[in-house]
């Protein structure tokens, strides 16, 4: 794995405080290499990783077992299940913890070019002013 470039480090004026970290997702490693990068920042505090929710309860073992037990979120379709996800995510920000979001909603494997963000992960950061 090649980390060719980084971009934004430069803003955490506070790493203490929680943040918003967005990626491209175009391979199954991006979460470890965006972990890579901004471990030095991070301190004692962790970096949880939002998935979609078929991820988080279809996938067999092993795999699934990783997928819920690694500091995930899971991405759900159900309203309900929504307002806990953003009252989990607001209280982690909050902690001061790290939160990754892939902001184009999907992974194209092996897709090179950027893909269009969707609002949510932008939103999530403005509401909790990280």
């Amino acid at each position: 794995m090649i980390i060719k470039d980084i971009k934004g480090v430069e803003n955490w004026k506070n790493l203490d405080s929680g943040a918003i970290v967005t990626c491209n997702h175009f391979n199954v490693n991006d979460n470890y290499a965006v972990w890579r990068v901004i471990k030095p920042y991070m301190g004692k505090k962790k970096l949880w990783k939002v998935i979609r929710e078929g991820n988080y309860t279809n996938s067999p073992k092993p795999f699934g077992t990783i997928l819920r037990n690694c500091n995930t979120l899971p991405l759900s379709s159900n309203t309900e299940t929504m307002k806990k996800f953003m009252s989990a995510v607001s209280e982690l920000l909050e902690r001061g913890e790290k939160i990754l979001i892939y902001p184009e909603q999907a992974m194209w494997w092996n897709y090179r070019k950027p893909r269009p963000y969707k609002k949510g992960a932008f939103r999530i950061a403005v509401t909790n002013n990280v």
